[in-house]
């Protein structure tokens, strides 16, 4: 997507495409936790039923309408691997002559380790202290989904009003990992939630 939108001259607009595709994605999976949650009130494994049965779908959907691209049709395995390579190498010489880079991989990683443990548990958790409402767990999920909606969005203001990257990863890692921390040591659940 970002190659052939460089192709059509839409190079500079690519930024807004993805804050857009994040928005759409995220209402969907919003909507997708919420009936989820009350589908699996009534039986545990129908969520995940439906999700495969959509995934089929949404599979065959793209190998009937999705335009190939030339250059997909040239893909070879050792081709790929030697350009992740080249990436990798470029990344980590880039990163290590710039220090906001530098600084926001270590703090991404530290916020990643502080925070994947409560990506992976808050449904439980939140579960738990509701007194074990599962179906609550969707509107718990359509909540954090709403605010994944709103960062979005928000991206596609920041960089209106010229805003850069730097900034909007700080205020992003910022704006994550601190509430995740709260939520954390939180045993209360209208305090742990909006965290």
């Amino acid at each position: 997507m970002v190659d052939t939108s460089k192709q059509q001259g839409f190079a500079g607009k690519v930024d807004f495409v993805f804050s857009q595709a994040s928005v759409v994605s995220k209402s969907a999976l919003l909507l997708g936790g919420l009936s989820g949650a009350y589908l699996a009130n009534l039986y545990l494994g129908l969520p995940f039923y439906l999700g495969a049965f959509v995934a089929l779908l949404a599979f065959a959907f793209l190998l009937i309408f999705m335009a190939e691209d030339e250059r997909v049709k040239s893909f070879s395995l050792i081709g790929s691997l030697r350009k992740i390579k080249t990436i990798a190498k470029d990344s980590i010489q880039y990163s290590a002559n710039h220090k906001v880079i530098s600084w926001l991989l270590v703090g991404g990683i530290l916020g990643t380790l502080i925070s994947q443990p409560m990506n992976m548990f808050w449904a439980p958790k939140f579960n738990e202290m509701a007194g074990d409402k599962i179906w609550l767990t969707g509107w718990f999920w359509a909540f954090i989904s709403l605010f994944m909606i709103l960062g979005s969005y928000s991206v596609k203001i920041f960089l209106k009003r010229g805003k850069d990257y730097a900034f909007l990863m700080i205020l992003a890692s910022l704006g994550i990992f601190l509430p995740i921390v709260l939520s954390a040591q939180s045993k209360i659940l209208f305090v742990a939630f909006p965290m």
